[in-house]
């Protein structure tokens, strides 16, 4: 019987808010799926979060930490997301069979004013640590070199995170 994989990517967009032009992008980068997101995926609560919790909430930071199986949360200066965009299930289907979710969030223009390093993807929780993570990761380049996207006033961002289920 086949093994179950799963891959997370983010990608990072941010655009004039009175044009809605480009103004940067971070390609797709891999995530680090943290142990208590694993846990999340077996039971479907988090640690310290009474009842079901879903890793709905996307998270900027200012860690420059490289992220561990043990994280749980984001630390720095954070914030979470403003607004939903999309939110997509689909399947590849045949040969492959990936299983992926795809979610877009994003902070209206001076939501997320400043200089971000680092995002996560996971639950808020109004007491305790609360930003409850499923992953994180450090903002990369390309090549993989930690990078920090600048976001004005007069701009917003929309984060994407895609995470994929496929058969190894």
């Amino acid at each position: 019987s086949p093994k179950v994989g799963l891959a997370g990517k983010f990608s990072l967009e941010v655009r004039k808010a009175a044009t809605g032009q480009l103004v940067r992008r971070v390609e797709p980068f891999s995530n680090h799926i943290l142990n208590q997101g694993l846990d999340w995926l077996g039971s479907r609560t988090v640690p310290g979060i009474p009842g079901f919790a879903a890793m709905t909430e996307f998270f900027i930071g200012t860690s420059t930490a490289a992220p561990t199986d043990t994280d749980i949360e984001m630390g720095g200066i954070w914030k979470k997301n403003d607004i939903n965009i999309t939110n997509i299930n689909n399947n590849l289907g045949a040969p492959d069979y990936v299983a992926y979710w795809t979610g877009t969030k994003r902070w209206s223009a001076g939501q997320a004013t400043g200089t971000w390093t680092s995002v996560g993807v996971g639950a808020y929780y109004a007491t305790g640590p609360v930003n409850r993570l499923f992953s994180r990761a450090l903002i990369v380049d390309g090549a993989g070199n930690p990078v920090s996207i600048t976001v004005l006033s007069d701009e917003y961002l929309d984060v994407t995170y895609t995470l994929e289920l496929h058969a190894v």
